[in-house]
């Protein structure tokens, strides 16, 4: 369950994934069929709690451990668990839920895509403008490693970087045009981004404190659970081997006239008018692990070419 812990100067959160999935999508009848039967239901709400094997499952519902192993595939299939390793057998593997919630989008993708008054940045992964590191870092893109550790990351191929790793503390920072925001008045300006900890090779359960800033104040800090792995990223490429970082969480911060909101939970009252977003021609969207911070286990960012999902960093903002 998510911490609901929250105040003036951004503290940390730790929460699971939210999973929202479109009436038009591919995967929408999948996860509505996993979900209609009550077993599958009881399977998600044990793995809620802590990793269990087939075999786990099985001793708990007291059903055969071909009953379990049958609907654990179609929940694996459907996207809503994860398998913790990859090196374990048959009913030996470990699982997890992958979502505290899935919201059922009943709209058209063209009410939400397109609507009059909301527009979407893209912000590719290697665009930054300054960052620093305190340990090794590195980049990659769908073809190869563009830096490691020793080159830096001032490389001249650095725009295909789809995937940007630091350990430690450190930072990384973007300066985005803010032509689309002039004359204008917001009413809510949302950072999406697929993030996780970084360590050697991963490690599911290496905590790290990440903080965002816009315009040089804190939004908030998003406690990672984990650097992911033990499973391959939907999207990575062939070359990428299978004992590094695979995959990140979706992070979602939202900034309204009233509030801030981290994955939906109220984290600051940082609002809008603080962030002066209109003042020059830029605005600048900073993320990294203070060297203050308690759990400094530095960050992965994807790209779409990287990870579980198919997008860059995303700015997407509504006015009235």
């Amino acid at each position: 369950m998510p911490e609901d812990k929250y105040g003036n100067e951004g503290k940390s959160i730790r929460m699971m994934r939210k999973r929202v999935v479109n009436i038009n999508d591919p995967e929408f009848e999948k996860i509505a069929v996993c979900l209609s039967l009550k077993l599958r239901r009881k399977i998600l709400l044990l793995l809620n709690k802590k990793a269990m094997t087939t075999a786990q499952l099985s001793e708990k519902l007291n059903e055969p451990i071909t009953t379990i192993s049958t609907n654990v595939k179609m929940l694996e299939k459907a996207g809503l668990i994860i398998m913790l390793e990859t090196h374990g057998r048959g009913n030996s593997r470990p699982m997890i839920r992958k979502y505290a919630c899935v919201v059922m989008d009943l709209r058209d993708k063209s009410e939400t895509i397109n609507h009059p008054r909301r527009r979407l940045i893209s912000i590719p992964i290697g665009s930054f403008c300054d960052y620093q590191t305190s340990a090794y870092y590195g980049m990659a893109s769908r073809n190869g490693l563009l830096a490691e550790n020793g080159s830096g990351l001032w490389v001249a191929n650095r725009s295909e970087a789809e995937l940007l790793w630091m350990a430690g503390h450190g930072y990384v920072s973007y300066k985005v045009s803010n032509q689309g925001l002039k004359d204008k008045t917001l009413s809510n300006f949302c950072i999406s981004m697929e993030i996780c900890s970084e360590t050697a090779t991963y490690n599911n359960n290496w905590e790290s404190d990440i903080t965002v800033w816009l315009n040089g104040v804190e939004l908030c800090t998003y406690r990672s659970p984990g650097d992911f792995g033990g499973r391959r990223g939907l999207n990575n490429p062939p070359w990428w081997k299978d004992h590094m970082t695979q995959f990140g969480l979706l992070v979602r911060i939202s900034v309204t006239n009233e509030c801030t909101c981290l994955n939906n939970v109220v984290v600051s009252n940082v609002r809008l008018e603080q962030l002066k977003l209109t003042e020059n021609d830029y605005f600048e969207l900073k993320i990294g692990v203070k060297d203050s911070a308690k759990q400094q286990g530095g960050f992965n960012l994807f790209g779409k070419g990287f990870g579980d999902y198919k997008q860059d960093i995303e700015i997407y903002y509504e006015f009235c």
